[in-house]
Order: C-alpha cells, then sequence, then structure tokens
C-alpha cells in the first residue's frame, strides 16, 4: 500500500485519480491553505490529517509518493 501526501490537493483531484486507476493508497495528509477547498475536501472525502499552507511545512511525514496540482491562469 502507498502512502502518499497531497500537495495543494484542492477537492482531492489526484486522490481520485489514484482510486480510478486502482492504484493501492493511503493518504496520510493533504496540505491546502484555501478554507473552502479544504472544506470540500472534507466532505467529499473525509476527515484528513490537513498540513496547511506548504510555505509554513517544516517537515512531512515519510511516505511512498507526494502528489500536486495547481492550475495557473494566465490572463492576456
Amino acid at each position: 500500500m502507498n502512502k502518499v501526501i497531497e500537495l495543494f490537493a484542492a477537492i482531492g483531484s489526484q486522490r481520485e485519480a489514484l482510486k480510478r486507476t486502482d492504484i493501492e493508497h493511503e493518504i496520510v495528509a493533504i496540505s491546502e491553505n484555501d478554507k473552502y477547498a479544504s472544506r470540500a475536501n472534507e466532505l467529499l472525502n473525509g476527515p484528513t490529517n490537513n498540513l496547511g499552507d506548504i510555505r509554513e511545512i517544516e517537515r512531512l511525514p515519510k511516505t511512498d509518493l507526494w502528489t500536486y496540482y495547481f492550475l495557473a491562469l494566465i490572463f492576456l
């Protein structure tokens, strides 16, 4: 079983991708500082250890995999 930290977790799309590809995993923690995204994540996936703002994390728990997602908006 892969232990995973989901960085920039938002609503848990990385977790969902792991489920859909049948990769055995356990989400050890997430990092999400947006209160609305955190609440949506909790409603969709249940309570999860949220490490908060990535800039303030001093040490990540030991895991097999770190995932991340970010959305870059470009305005022309």
